[in-house]
């Protein structure tokens, strides 16, 4: 079975769509599944987990992305499969590949286009069928809400071990994990702020570029900091289960944070991730700093402050993120995507954990 995959990853939008689509090209592949990736080259050097992946990964030039016919020919003129994650992909582009695909998987999170295809996905909590009915197929399935949060294996894997670890942890460990790109310099901003702090904090940087990488190792030491920097990391979900706050941005690491059980403040950083922030934030999974174009160091030290220093609201923020994503949603959507046939009007909605 042959899937392809179509994302890009950006200054602008992050490195989330990727992030996501690899994850399901990663489940499938272990389901004995070809998946073939098509971006751009300057996409894949923006995130660099994609070419060190064991998939294919396709190149066209920038003016062929939105050609449905070059994405044909660039897939081999056929699949079993095909998932879209893009923004500016729709109606039209999904309907020009029915000739050569057999099905079509959508994943979204605005709900404000038109689809052609069979299965669409939007891991947002709080989604609903109204939100999509009239923009899809009536035999279109619905995978609706952070039940179907989109993430890699193992971090269902770890949550066991977060779990426990919450209950008993003092905060002692900060990660400060601002995404694939960070072009905003979060993580800066975030290192001055605890260095501020009156508690002496062990700090762990996940860094997705190696400019961000080669800055924080030197501010870490300019600041007097203790910890350490990861640059590219494949242990990302160990890291998260092993730390105690968390302060990033609020895309999909966000849902990767509530499967772990994670207290996490966080900020906007590109204007897709709004909708998942406010409604994270209103749960109480995930404290919203604000905007990376207006937060300030105060404004970050004095949330990690009162996370650190208020066990109740630590231990209510630890509960609110667990009932939102239990990390297994990746099976979920695997199992409705390896379908044969997808039975005509079936929608599957979940809230929280399922």
């Amino acid at each position: 079975m042959k899937a392809v995959l179509r994302c890009d990853a950006s200054s602008a939008v992050g490195a989330g769509h990727v992030v996501r689509s690899l994850a399901i090209a990663d489940f499938l592949a272990g389901q004995g599944w070809q998946c073939w990736f098509v971006t751009t080259e300057q996409h894949v050097e923006i995130y660099t987990g994609l070419s060190s992946s064991d998939h294919h990964v396709v190149t066209l030039p920038p003016d062929a992305l939105f050609n449905p016919d070059a994405l044909a020919a660039a897939a081999g003129d056929s699949a079993d499969l095909l998932i879209l994650d893009h923004y500016q992909l729709g109606i039209e582009y999904e309907t020009a590949c029915r000739d050569w695909a057999d099905r079509v998987a959508v994943i979204d999170d605005l709900a404000d286009r038109r689809h052609d295809c069979d299965v669409l996905v939007d891991q947002a909590p709080g989604r609903t069928t109204k939100d999509y009915r009239h923009l899809v197929p009536d035999h279109c399935c619905l995978l609706l809400g952070s039940g179907f949060a989109l993430l890699r294996e193992e971090f269902g894997l770890h949550r066991p071990a977060a779990l426990e670890r919450r209950e008993t942890a003092a905060v002692q460990r900060v990660l400060v994990a601002f995404g694939g790109t960070d072009t905003k310099q979060m993580t800066s901003l975030a290192l001055l702020a605890l260095s501020k702090l009156d508690g002496s904090y062990e700090v762990v940087v996940v860094a997705g570029r190696e400019a961000v990488a080669v800055q924080a190792g030197k501010q870490l030491e300019q600041l007097g900091l203790s910890g350490a920097v990861h640059y590219g990391a494949s242990n990302v979900a160990e890291l998260m289960r092993d730390s105690d706050i968390a302060v990033g941005a609020a895309g999909v690491s966000s849902l990767e944070r509530c499967a772990l059980a994670l207290p996490t403040v966080a900020v906007v950083t590109a204007e897709n991730q709004r909708r998942l922030a406010t409604s994270l934030a209103a749960t109480g999974a995930l404290f919203l700093a604000g905007d990376a174009e207006t937060v300030e160091e105060q404004d970050l030290g004095r949330a990690i402050e009162e996370l650190a220093t208020s066990p109740s609201r630590y231990q209510r923020m630890v509960r609110a993120a667990a009932a939102q994503c239990d990390g297994s949603g990746i099976s979920r959507v695997a199992a409705v995507l390896q379908e044969s046939q997808i039975l005509a009007g079936q929608t599957t909605f979940t809230k929280g954990a399922g």
